[in-house]
């Protein structure tokens, strides 16, 4: 009979190469392929069709097959060990899978990768990975100088590995957007497959993608979103000064004078660290207007003026605190302290006028803040306790009127305005620290009819109020 072959279109080496090939051993008994040098899964497969064509293999199962000549698949119960400092075996256009007890073991330094995943053994653990590659993009723009890295779900474990197989705080995007290394998900038996993709870039919004690996490659392109209420550049963030986060202790502690569009940015930069890709952005702001500390979060303004009455800060389980001649002011309260004591105060801001005038506004009006013990609570722009303050050509009177001191509360409080020709008024309010920017109308006292100069100069009078 003739005997009809077909050519194996999946066979590319040379036999005369593969005759010189020694470090890969086959052992039909064992169901064993040992790789002891560094090849590719192309010469591997090429070896094992040799190597089983020959005279004294003929009764010998195929160990390998494959359909395409990109997947291959080991025959029922068959390894593959991959063993020895320094060798690869590599090709990730192709892929091996196993049969029933079969498997692959790398060991003594080795590593291994192919369509499925890598892995690696140094120092007795062998590591699991996906072979991670991502384009950093803002629409069709490549970003340069993002940080990238994989994180276990809800926790601080980092995952990353630089292309040398080494564990890193970060991958950082070239100027073509792109980053590439592994992430690994199982070391030993331990499985980390659950995790977290974190990017961050400072003029970027910080992005979270939760990921499911399983040693299959991930090359995916991440998108990211302007954050619109940064103003600094990032040079000029990183070069601020008397702004400290504390992530161990949820604190930031200002020393030095800064607005709140300042301590937004300097945080907003450091959280964008590589070493801080794990912790949760401290301070967030939908609008630019009203910012919001996370929870726990604790500011703590020391010997320094936190000063920008247009935004306001709230915490949410954490708080302020002003400390050594340290003052704060947002759009809803003055804090400052001195002497030992803290002073909580409303901005006050008041127009007297006169509506039957023109123009209306009143010069000279004397005007305070008293609580409900008439204790004087008026305090002049530099944080000075006065009598009074007094209305200027333009009618306005500015500075603070202090509603709580410590602990102990005076929020009842009674607004006086006097001036001469003019009725007396009395406004009660309530202070909680908001600003209180009011025009205040005055009515003539129709029955005071002597000159204000004249009066001045009495001396025959005297009143005791007392």
């Amino acid at each position: 009979e003739d005997v009809l072959l077909s050519k194996n279109a999946f066979s590319l080496t040379d036999e005369s190469v593969l005759e010189a090939i020694t470090y890969i051993n086959i052992d039909y008994a064992a169901k064993e392929v040992t790789v002891t040098a560094s090849t590719t899964i192309q010469i591997l497969y090429d070896y094992i069709q040799y190597d089983v064509t020959k005279a004294e293999n003929l009764d010998k199962t195929n160990p390998i097959s494959t359909a395409d000549g990109a997947t291959f698949l080991f025959d029922t119960d068959w390894d593959l060990i991959v063993t020895g400092a320094g060798v690869k075996v590599v090709q990730t256009s192709k892929k091996i899978n196993y049969q029933g007890t079969g498997n692959l073991t790398v060991s003594s330094g080795a590593f291994f990768e192919d369509g499925n995943g890598a892995v690696w053994e140094t120092g007795g653990n062998v590591y699991y990975a996906s072979h991670i590659k991502h384009t950093i993009k803002i629409g069709v723009t490549l970003i340069e100088g993002a940080e990238v890295a994989y994180f276990v779900s809800a926790s601080t474990t980092n995952q990353t590995y630089d292309l040398n197989r080494n564990a890193t705080t970060s991958l950082t995007s070239n100027a073509s957007g792109f980053v590439e290394g592994y992430s690994v998900w199982k070391i030993g038996s331990t499985d980390y497959s659950s995790q977290d993709l974190k990017v961050r870039e400072y003029e970027y919004n910080l992005v979270s993608i939760p990921k499911t690996l399983t040693g299959a490659p991930i090359t995916e392109d991440v998108l990211m979103a302007t954050d619109g209420f940064i103003v600094a550049d990032e040079a000029a963030a990183s070069a601020m000064t008397g702004i400290s986060v504390n992530y161990t202790s949820t604190t930031v502690t200002i020393t030095a004078n800064h607005n709140i569009q300042d301590l937004y940015d300097y945080i907003k930069y450091s959280v964008t660290l590589a070493a801080n890709l794990d912790k949760t952005q401290p301070l967030t702001t939908s609008d630019g207007t009203a910012f919001l500390f996370a929870s726990n979060w604790n500011l703590i303004v020391d010997n320094a003026e936190v000063v920008q009455t247009t935004k306001q800060i709230s915490y949410t389980g954490g708080s302020l605190t002003v400390q050594n001649g340290g003052f704060f002011e947002d759009k809803t309260q003055a804090v400052w302290e001195t002497g030992g004591n803290v002073y909580y105060a409303s901005h006050i801001g008041h127009t007297i006028k006169d509506p039957t005038e023109t123009p209306p506004e009143i010069s000279g009006a004397e005007v305070a803040y008293f609580d409900t013990d008439g204790i004087n609570r008026t305090y002049t722009l530099g944080l000075a306790t006065t009598t009074s303050w007094t209305s200027n050509a333009s009618g306005t009177v500015e500075g603070y009127a202090v509603w709580k001191i410590n602990a102990s509360s005076s929020a009842a409080q009674t607004l006086t305005v006097r001036q001469y020709g003019y009725n007396l008024i009395s406004i009660p309010k309530t202070l909680s620290g908001a600003p209180i920017t009011e025009d205040v109308l005055l009515s003539k006292n129709a029955f005071s009819l002597t000159d204000e100069s004249v009066l001045e100069a009495i001396t025959y009078i005297n009143i005791d109020y007392a």
